[in-house]
């Protein structure tokens, strides 16, 4: 067991669950902007901004990254031990979204019109925060570093390469992440080995021969 984990397993598991309910209304909140200020991959100005200040007010150490809106917030505990990495995505899709759900109409709304979290980001960087903010309540007890990384641009993969690169010096013993999903019952959480969700890429080329007409390709170099 790391120096981490044998921190954390110094904190009871019901003392962890009552800082869940103790910061559920928080964790709504942050969700709650989140979704009504949504911004397409690549250009999360103003949601970077929001989310750095949220990790200012815990006392996290905020780091830029060059020319993308991604960031790391780092906790260190001033005790020797772990570097763990705990990640989020922080864009949205450029999906208009209904003001109606299966049954009634929604208490939340993006209010950028042609933009959603229709891939459930802002509650991933909702349970980011929250987790921020416990451990954060618990540095005392931990050892070693721990980042949390917001990701820029993960529908498009704008943001990775930075963002890897950014880390690199970082030395993470282990990475953190999770994808909320809408067909698990509330408290279930699923882990599988291996891929789990298809995904794709676009590729670009050029072609370089003869062009011509549809109707004679022999006459092509195609």
């Amino acid at each position: 067991m790391t120096n981490f984990m044998k921190g954390l397993a110094m904190t009871n598991n019901e003392v962890i669950k009552a800082k869940i309910d103790e910061y559920f209304d928080r964790t709504v909140a942050w969700r709650t902007y989140l979704h009504e200020n949504p911004e397409v991959s690549d250009r999360e100005y103003k949601t970077a901004e929001y989310l750095k200040k949220e990790c200012e007010k815990l006392g996290l150490i905020v780091e830029d990254i060059a020319n993308t809106t991604g960031f790391t917030a780092l906790l260190d505990t001033g005790k020797l031990g772990k570097t763990l990495g705990i990640r989020t995505d922080i864009d949205a899709l450029p999906i208009l979204e209904s003001e109606n759900n299966l049954k009634n109409k929604k208490t939340v709304v993006s209010k950028n019109k042609g933009v959603s979290h229709a891939c459930g980001h802002d509650s991933h960087m909702a349970t980011l925060l929250t987790t921020a903010k416990i451990l954060t309540d618990f540095k005392d007890e931990l050892s070693g570093k721990i980042y949390f990384i917001f990701e820029e641009g993960e529908e498009t993969g704008g943001g990775i390469d930075a963002m890897v690169e950014h880390l690199k010096d970082k030395d993470l013993d282990a990475c953190y992440g999770n994808h909320q999903s809408p067909f698990l019952e509330v408290g279930q959480i699923k882990v599988l080995k291996g891929p789990s969700h298809a995904g794709c890429a676009g590729v670009e080329f050029d072609v370089i021969g003869k062009g011509g007409h549809g109707s004679r390709p022999d006459k092509c170099i195609n």
